[in-house]
């Protein structure tokens, strides 16, 4: 999603924000981005699979699924750092006129 907008970020890039700033906004869109896919997804499943746990068992296997939960995490928050590495490395001037 950032990449496809690097023009945008690259712009901000042009007018004067330093490398850092932008680094910390592209973290911060897709930091926010993925907590709230994840906390959404968690919801619906919960939600899903209320009746059967109601029904059978009434519990959750909460550490397993707060494992799976941490490792979306850390890999949506690795693919952030990846992403806004690779905006702020790619080429000011021919990426703005390719936009």
């Amino acid at each position: 999603m950032c990449l496809k907008g690097a023009g945008n970020w690259l712009s901000l890039r042009a007018v004067g924000y330093r490398k850092r700033h932008l680094a910390v906004m592209v973290l911060a869109e897709n930091t926010l981005l993925l907590l709230l896919g994840v906390a959404t997804g968690a919801a619906c499943a919960l939600l899903a699979v209320a009746p059967a746990v109601w029904l059978r068992s009434g519990h959750l296997p909460a550490p397993s699924l707060g494992a799976l939960l941490g490792a979306v995490l850390a890999c949506g928050f690795a693919v952030s750092l990846a992403t806004a590495t690779a905006v702020l490395r790619l080429p000011l001037l021919a990426t703005l006129r390719s936009e």
